[in-house]
């Protein structure tokens, strides 16, 4: 059994594709080695035209689907076709047809230069189907991918099982059945490992990974990866739409504090939105992030915020607070927005936090509610992390680490 953070509520590979991908029941085009470099999937091959605006993949022939239909250009075209008509990466792209060429090739046809496509075509969101998986409307009604499991038993937010696929194109499953249990919190599933419930479990914090480093009869496995951990502010707010507010907070974070004592890695706060480990990206230049509370009460009284009898600015007679919504998924989260709400009150700024669905983050961002969110985002598995830092917007700013 398999013990993890992350519900699922969907077939569909736009929504819940992670699972499914990363549980070997669907498989995508292309795939991404230990390395972050491309290597063939479902294509055996691929290539691209010397003024970079076609791709042409060969498809392997010998693919089957659970269903027992084969794989053929025009089944990895419909499935494609799908994907590109929703939320993900794949409706970004600059694409301008995606074609069958014969049954085992398909041409993607760009309107500009991408290099990004074959990360794109990585990505669980364009996980490849069987045309009987799809309803009319492209909704999914089964899951019958290409993978070495087949999904054997669902049911939805927080267990699905897989059995081995014994019809398999490629190296056949050693494991006959594997179970997948979710579980939000990180001591349960470390309670889960420690009383033998689970024979792996992932994402866990820091005190969890350092009880369960004493056990005698568990293995843990820590690494570092360019995961960073934003605090994302909505600019637009009355009580952020200064610079100088949004400069305030982040002199009142104490990330040196949060990295060593949540997060478990002492070193590692962060300076800017990329991580050291993305070395083509990280401008090493830039001076180190400072926390200096008394700098950041000057700028908010420049702003016009005065203390109140509580201890809480106030300005216009409205008092300086804000919600801050962040998730579970990631376990560090609730503790470090708990670090940020003691760390921003002593400048005067009331927080409330709230632990929600991560969904809420991305809708709030949407109709303008969301006053504050703290994040998790891995830049590892990202092409360009920059063009990835542009989509987030002007309205993060970094607190974490990698």
């Amino acid at each position: 059994m398999i013990g993890g953070p992350f519900e699922f509520t969907s077939l569909d590979p736009a929504k819940d594709g992670y699972i499914y991908q990363r549980l070997q029941v669907a498989e995508t085009l292309l795939d991404v080695d230990a390395q972050g470099v491309l290597r063939p999937g479902l294509a055996k091959a691929w290539a691209v035209s010397d003024d970079r605006l076609n791709w042409r993949l060969d498809l392997r022939p010998d693919v089957t689907f659970h269903d027992g239909k084969p794989m053929d250009a025009d089944t990895v075209v419909k499935s494609l076709a799908i994907a590109r008509a929703k939320p993900g990466p794949l409706s970004k792209a600059p694409v301008l047809a995606i074609t069958a060429s014969g049954s085992h090739q398909v041409i993607i046809e760009l309107s500009e230069p991408y290099s990004p496509l074959g990360a794109v075509l990585a990505h669980y969101s364009t996980l490849i189907l069987s045309p009987a998986a799809y309803a009319a409307n492209g909704s999914v009604n089964v899951l019958s991918g290409s993978g070495p499991y087949r999904l054997s038993h669902y049911a939805p937010p927080h267990k699905l099982h897989i059995s081995r696929n014994d019809q398999y194109w490629g190296a056949k499953a050693r494991i006959e059945e594997v179970r997948y249990l979710t579980g939000h919190r990180a001591e349960s599933r470390a309670l889960q490992a420690r009383s033998g419930q689970a024979d792996i479990i992932y994402t866990l914090d820091a005190s969890s990974l350092k009880s369960l480093s004493a056990s005698n009869h568990l293995r843990v496995h820590s690494e570092l990866i360019p995961r960073v951990i934003l605090l994302k502010l909505n600019s637009g707010h009355p009580f952020l739409n200064d610079v100088r507010a949004r400069r305030a907070l982040s002199l009142a974070l104490d990330r040196a504090g949060i990295a060593t004592s949540i997060v478990g890695v002492p070193g590692s706060q962060a300076n800017q939105l990329i991580p050291p480990s993305l070395r083509d990206w990280h401008l090493d230049s830039l001076a180190p992030a400072e926390r200096n509370p008394s700098e950041a009460r000057r700028l908010l009284a420049e702003l016009g915020w005065t203390p109140g009898a509580s201890g809480i600015l106030i300005r216009d007679g409205q008092p300086f607070k804000l919600r801050l919504i962040t998730y579970a998924n990631r376990p560090e989260l609730p503790s470090i927005a708990t670090a940020i709400q003691a760390q921003l009150v002593e400048i005067g700024i009331a927080v409330e936090v709230e632990i929600t669905n991560s969904s809420a983050i991305p809708s709030g961002h949407q109709d303008g509610s969301l006053e504050m969110a703290l994040i998790a985002r891995n830049f590892g598995v990202i092409a360009d992390p920059w063009e990835s830092c542009w989509r987030i917007s002007a309205k993060a700013a970094v607190t974490g680490a990698p």
